[in-house]
């Protein structure tokens, strides 16, 4: 179906939010919190109430400026000393108390986590030491659970150390943990790195100990101004977003597919905390207004847990984030995926379960019972995403039992076990999962509704991840071996079987900044299966051989700007590629676009269409809108 209409107004829509200046809004504040806390460092003397207001819009000027203005707020910083204060922000109750076992410090505006003495920095050095980093790991992973707060990592060196730099070597200390918080998955625009120099040494630095303690960098963590942030009673807090949705696909010519799509979308994410008891739902919904059969309704996330000495307890539909890699993810499959979306991350929807987790040392042993299979959704014959080919039905989901029949029905017992570990700067995890399978259907047709089903099979997998960061390099590894069952008998539409067989996938970033505080990444990928031939790997994955190398380039100024560009090809198969170009932005302080282009290549090879060949021509320019509440 042809949609030219729409294609002139989404692109002219994309022009304009993209030339957009900053509002005016967000640089007026960072200015006006720069006036009112140069007049109040003027004084000869400041009450503690004055510093804190200063503090307050200082901070606000440092992570909604734009770089002069950051310079700006990081000059007053180091002229304003700030004395302990007594009471911890309210709105962080929660978080100090999962940071309880790190020696967190309570004040009015915030938390704050020290990392200092030998045990952190050698002297004249800047990389963390490696006890230091295995304790930064696993505060990273609590901070992610919490993207209503924002990081000021603040660096401080002993003036004995290097005494003609000793603000440059103060900077490299808390930039180079700012790289290391972005890279563990913080929104850059969340964390910021501020250098003192030797001007707060902490306590005496006239003893042995006094220098080491001064020897030091502070995670200074402070509530976010969100807007998109409701406190709906005591322990329980909403946030969510709608937004408009729009692809548009070049014309291929078919009257039986969509090549426009407009759909309203929205998501709602409750979350409650009282005491050692959590609760959090997660919902997304869409409706589309040309195709119905994008119409959707997920579960993301509907769980009770429970926490004590080492010990966590889920119950409900959960999300489990496996992998360690941008765009392949062999060890990442208990959740089903949402297919009509990006084919490398496709949205995942919730599985019931029951998870139980241990802390072991520096890693934890986890078991999930899963006695409910939640299909994927595939898309209709209608779109142009169809993994069967434009036109052709898909009916509902198959899963194959162990005698041969085709059920269903959506209970059976699952389960699988994980460990993980940290071992130095490196974080390892092994898996063992017994399941049906999620990712890799057989297609086949049923003469009793004229339809083309999915169907998925009983499958064991055992894999592992690895990810090391070295400085600015992060190296990733992450592999799995597939074992099919071999069912007993023929099913109604005949034999059924999947060839085991092992994937493996690779990656290796390296980031730097920019002048102004931007961050760049480049990023290498690769994905390889083994054990079955070349037509067969053709049938058994999108990507088989394959090679993606990506850039990203955030901004992080006031709009949190970023842009990502990525380029996957086929190394076996010739003349196979996927082009990407996204790009994504703030509007204002509750309004946010993305959007992108996407070029898929790869014309059919032979008389059957396999692997990505389904998608050959599916380009597409998107845009989405939302609205953050």
């Amino acid at each position: 179906m042809q949609s030219g209409f729409g294609i002139p107004i989404v692109a002219g829509i994309l022009v304009i939010a993209l030339v957009a200046p900053t509002p005016v809004r967000a640089r007026t504040g960072a200015r006006s919190a720069l006036l009112k806390s140069s007049k109040l460092l003027n004084r000869r003397t400041l009450t503690e109430r004055q510093r804190l207001r200063a503090a307050d819009a200082l901070y606000e000027a440092l992570f909604t400026g734009n770089a002069e203005e950051q310079d700006q707020a990081k000059g007053y910083l180091r002229e304003l000393w700030l004395g302990r204060e007594l009471t911890a922000s309210v709105s962080l109750k929660g978080l100090y108390a999962d940071l309880k076992g790190f020696g967190p410090r309570r004040e009015v505006r915030g938390i704050v986590l020290t990392f200092s003495g030998p045990r952190a920095f050698l002297p004249g050095k800047t990389r963390l030491r490696r006890a230091a980093y295995r304790r930064l790991k696993r505060i990273a992973a609590i901070l992610k659970r919490y993207p209503d707060v924002r990081i000021l990592v603040e660096g401080h060196s002993d003036p004995k150390e290097v005494p003609a730099d000793d603000l440059r070597l103060s900077e490299k200390r808390a930039g180079r943990i700012r790289n290391y918080l972005s890279r563990s998955g913080l929104p850059h625009s969340a964390v910021r790195s501020l250098g003192y120099g030797g001007k707060r040494p902490g306590r005496s630095s006239f003893s042995r100990r006094g220098h080491s303690s001064a020897r030091r960098v502070e995670l200074r963590i402070l509530p976010k101004r969100n807007r998109g942030l409701l406190s709906i009673g005591r322990g329980l807090r909403a946030r969510g977003e709608v937004g408009l949705e729009s692809r548009i696909f070049e014309g291929d010519r078919n009257g039986a597919t969509e090549d426009f799509n407009l759909s309203g979308l929205g998501r709602l994410e409750l979350s409650h905390r009282h005491r050692n008891f959590r609760q959090q739902l997660r919902l997304f919904g869409r409706i589309g207004a040309f195709d119905p059969d994008r119409n959707r309704f997920n579960i993301e996330e509907f769980w009770t847990g429970y926490r004590l000495k080492g010990w966590k307890i889920r119950l409900g539909s959960q999300l489990l984030d496996w992998t360690a890699t941008e765009a392949f993810h062999p060890a990442d499959i208990i959740n089903s995926r949402n297919l009509d979306s990006n084919i490398e991350n496709a949205a995942k929807i919730g599985e019931p379960m029951l998870a139980v987790s241990r802390r072991i040392g520096t890693g934890s042993l986890s078991a999930y019972y899963m006695p409910y299979r939640v299909p994927p959704q595939t898309p209709s014959g209608s779109s142009r995403l169809s993994l069967t080919g434009p036109g052709f039905d898909v009916g509902g989901v198959y899963w194959a039992e162990d005698d041969g029949k085709l059920a269903q029905g959506p209970f059976s017992n699952q389960w699988a076990v994980r460990l993980t570990r940290t071992v130095g700067d490196a974080d390892l995890s092994l898996h063992l999962v017994q399941h049906h399978d999620r990712s890799q259907p057989i297609f086949l047709f049923d003469p009793s509704d004229g339809k083309l089903h999915p169907i998925f099979l009983p499958v064991t997998q055992i894999g592992g991840t690895y990810l090391h960061i070295l400085g600015p390099w992060v190296i990733k590894l992450e592999a799995a071996w597939r074992d099919f069952k071999t069912l007993a008998s023929p099913s109604r539409l005949g034999r059924l079987a999947l060839e085991d067989h092992g994937q493996a996938a690779f990656g290796l970033d390296f980031g730097w900044d920019h002048v102004g505080g931007s961050q760049s990444t480049v990023f290498l990928e690769g994905q390889g299966i083994a054990g079955t031939d070349k037509a067969t790997r053709a049938g058994l994955h999108l990507f088989q051989q394959d090679l993606l190398v990506g850039y990203r380039l955030s901004l992080n100024d006031t709009l949190a700007k970023e842009l990502l560009a990525t380029f996957i090809i086929d190394m076996e198969r010739s003349n196979e590629y996927i082009a990407n170009v996204n790009y994504s932005q703030r509007l204002s302080d509750t309004l946010s676009l993305k959007s992108g282009l996407r070029w898929i290549h790869a014309p059919q090879k032979s008389a059957s269409v396999t692997g990505l060949e389904a998608l050959d021509g599916a380009n597409q320019l998107f845009l989405t809108f939302s609205k953050h509440f």
